[in-house]
């Protein structure tokens, strides 16, 4: 399966990563350890996590949620593709992701 990270992706762990530096020392490495497992868990059973229920129609897309920090790292599955694209808060506006599918084939 071909696997890869988007640049939405980055861009949204660098503004994660810099806020929990912000607030409480120790709490970015925390995330980056967790985000790092989530990663390597998608990457090894993509099917295994949960399908979002704000779903985008016509695409397979599944959810790893990091309990700990309210995040949820936005996956697409297509065929034999498999792309990571988002981080977004588990408080944000249910669909508010949507236009990041539309940034990628």
């Amino acid at each position: 399966m071909t696997f890869s990270l988007t640049e939405s992706l980055h861009a949204d762990f660098s503004e994660v990563y810099t806020m929990y530096e912000q607030r409480r020392r120790g709490d970015e490495e925390a995330f980056q350890g967790l985000f790092k497992r989530a990663i390597q868990a998608i990457h090894s059973t993509p099917r295994l996590h949960s399908l979002v229920d704000d779903e985008y129609p016509g695409r397979e897309v599944r959810e790893y949620f990091i309990k700990r920090f309210g995040q949820r790292i936005l996956y697409s599955i297509e065929g034999e593709t498999l792309v990571v694209f988002a981080i977004v808060h588990a408080t944000r506006r249910p669909s508010a992701w949507h236009r990041r599918l539309d940034t990628f084939q």
